[in-house]
């Protein structure tokens, strides 16, 4: 189970870097923007020096609704890298995890750390080499703060574990959801 989860952040990761690699051409569109600004004016000017000054308007519209397509496809291609580097951040996290090297993940929850608290300090809940650098993958300060309640709070009566667990279960085998895909 575990080779099958290392092949699978592996193989996830192969995939991100390899959409990632093809989508290095984002640049070109910035410079077929500027462009396309260089040919609208040039292409004003050729018209307003012929006396084609009827042709301006339309000419402007066309080429301003190809700027504003180009713009758009820029900033499509930009939010799906940086969707595509915190997948890639994601499953290096996941493939350090299965593969025992959690030790070097940079959220350990030592800003959870408090040395008066019941057991947290005692059983190494918080901070370098604990529970929380190794079961960790939140994203959001929500996350985080959610799973150090959690882990600061005794365990509760088992009344509801059964369904805790089917969740568990549920989402184990649901990677595209937990990624956020």
């Amino acid at each position: 189970m575990i080779n099958d989860a290392s092949n699978e952040y592996k193989k996830r990761l192969i995939n991100h870097k390899r959409e990632l690699a093809k989508r290095k051409f984002h640049r070109n569109i910035s410079h077929l923007r500027l462009m396309l600004v260089i040919i609208t004016i040039t292409l004003i000017y050729i018209l307003h020096s012929h006396d084609y000054i009827v042709l301006i308007i339309p000419s402007m519209f066309i080429t301003g609704l190809a700027f504003l397509l180009l713009v758009i496809k820029h900033l499509l291609i930009e939010k799906r890298i940086s969707q595509l580097k915190a997948l890639i951040v994601i499953n290096n996290n996941g493939f350090a995890r299965i593969n025992g090297h959690w030790r070097s993940l940079p959220d350990n929850g030592k800003d959870f750390m408090n040395e008066e608290h019941l057991f947290t300090s005692d059983l190494d809940i918080f901070g370098d080499n604990s529970l929380f650098q190794r079961i960790n993958t939140a994203h959001t300060d929500f996350g985080r703060h959610a799973l150090a309640a959690k882990l600061s709070t005794p365990a509760q009566p088992p009344s509801n574990l059964y369904q805790v667990q089917c969740a568990i279960l549920e989402q184990a085998a649901n990677v595209k959801f937990r990624q956020g895909q």
